[in-house]
């Protein structure tokens, strides 16, 4: 709870930060000592309960909660006066202040009241709560138009994130997972999360967890790190959603990221992604073939216990297929999609398929995961040699720290790459070479030996065999003077 103290005499705001501080420990205090200053913490600070003392400098007690009372309804007011007179209390209840208290504070009085305004703001926002929710379930089922809900000046920031179940699993266990984390969810949002918070159901069996304000918006870090904790032993996906400003556009964004949902197994499980990146690989030149892709693993997850076996195992194969005649060109994404087909063939509703035909579908998979592994290797050799092309290094050292022999790697790179393991280091060398020798102050021979040459004669052979000048007179010639 936030309380805001308002008094100009010091012993008065120290006397009542010890009650309170002893009631709750957990209570956030701010100070004003004169009616101003009372004024601006109000707005920046937004409490849920103040004190205020009547006369105080530059402006009274009364006159300032006249002028901010209408900004924050949930606010309430407490007077604090060493005065009874029955103006004073008369104009504090037309302000409709809660409760009017006589100096000095009475701590039993301020623990009565600190418990009726707790229960009273946990009250609001529970009925705030549900009323988001339905009018939010309403705006996405389309039997409320957003437009109703913006028309009618709420027209805060909101921000939200899909999350998304594996829909090859809807076993009693996992539905039961899914009622569960639900649960969980929605106790976080009442008791750890600032803003206004709704869980919803979306059509295609994921939730959506949409938030208003701007303490929302900038807590979606401490609701996505809390449902990652608490969904470790479920197969989710987290897709946040851009932040907009009312449901109109909230929901206008939404209908667009449905449509690019199927990216998402490129993705690792239990992987936090923002829309942005879904869009990104929609719009890249192969980002069409990606999404068909995903979309037909996402039928088969869908359809896993409708098929017959032998549809099923068509459909697998059509499926890596299109996936291996693309296997080059795609190969960030391998690893995580590969392992979305893992998850397909350890579902237990598989069992339905029979030995044979599971059998067949398990040795299209391993081929594609050792292929796969290649890939990886090759990128692992790549990174080692971008990274230490400056020291003697060369197959042998590269492969030993990958745990390969050196033909095996040799091999795999010149396959990935289509080009030796050698000529790639000469290659990266020759390109730094030229950048080097760019500054006429270097020698060859310094620069030979920072890119991990033993011999300057050596390396200054092998430039003149790839520019067709010597590295001498590539640095007359193009040198920065």
């Amino acid at each position: 709870m936030k309380v805001l103290i308002a008094d100009d005499e010091e012993i008065i705001r120290f006397s009542l930060e010890s009650i309170l501080q002893e009631l709750d420990s957990e209570v956030i205090l701010r100070f004003a000592a004169n009616g101003r200053a009372l004024i601006e913490e109000f707005r920046s600070f937004k409490p849920d309960l103040v004190f205020v003392d009547i006369r105080m400098p530059l402006l009274s007690g009364l006159d300032a909660i006249e002028e901010v009372s209408g900004e924050n309804q949930d606010a309430e007011w407490v007077v604090l006066s060493g005065h009874s007179e029955f103006s004073y209390a008369k104009r504090a209840l037309s302000l409709r202040v809660r409760e009017y208290l006589l100096k000095p504070p009475d701590p039993l009085e301020i623990g009565r009241l600190l418990s009726e305004v707790k229960t009273k703001l946990q009250q609001n926002r529970k009925e705030r709560r549900e009323l988001f929710e339905q009018r939010m379930q309403g705006i996405l089922n389309n039997t409320l138009s957003p437009e109703f809900y913006d028309d009618s000046g709420r027209t805060e920031e909101m921000a939200g994130m899909l999350i998304c179940y594996d829909p090859a699993r809807d076993d009693k266990e996992m539905l039961d997972g899914q009622r569960q984390l639900s649960r969980k969810i929605r106790e976080i949002l009442a008791t750890r999360v600032q803003g206004v918070w709704a869980l919803l159901g979306v059509s295609d069996g994921s939730s959506l967890l949409v938030g208003t304000g701007k303490s929302a918006v900038s807590g979606q870090h401490e609701v996505r790190q809390e449902i990652k904790r608490i969904s470790t032993d479920l197969s989710v996906q987290l897709i946040e959603c851009e932040a907009s400003v009312g449901p109109t556009k909230f929901f206008e964004g939404m209908r667009n990221l449905q449509a690019v949902i199927p990216l998402r197994y490129l993705f690792s499980k239990h992987e936090s992604i923002e829309a942005e990146k879904l869009y990104r690989v929609s719009r890249a030149p192969d980002g069409e073939m990606l999404l068909r892709l995903c979309s037909r693993l996402e039928t088969l997850l869908l359809q896993m216990d409708e098929l017959e076996p032998d549809e099923f195992f068509h459909r697998f194969a059509e499926l890596h297929s299109l996936w291996e005649s693309q296997f080059a060109l795609l190969a960030p994404y391998q690893t995580a999609f590969l392992d979305n087909l893992r998850r397909i063939l350890n579902d237990e509703s598989l069992c339905i398929l029979g030995g044979e035909t599971l059998k067949s579908i398990q040795r299209i998979y391993h081929g594609s995961l050792r292929r796969n592994g290649a890939t990886e290797l090759v990128s692992k050799a790549e990174g080692i040699v971008r990274r230490r092309f400056g020291e003697s290094i060369g197959v042998a050292q590269v492969a030993e720290e990958l745990g390969v022999s050196p033909n095996y790697l040799s091999a795999r790179f010149k396959q990935g790459k289509g080009i030796s393991f050698t000529a790639f280091i000469t290659e990266i060398r020759l390109k730094e070479a030229t950048r080097l020798l760019s500054d006429p102050g270097r020698s060859v021979k310094s620069v030979s030996a920072q890119l991990g040459y033993l011999s300057s004669r050596h390396f200054t052979r092998i430039f003149k065999e790839r520019y067709k000048i010597s590295p001498s007179e590539y640095q007359s010639r193009y040198g920065i003077r």
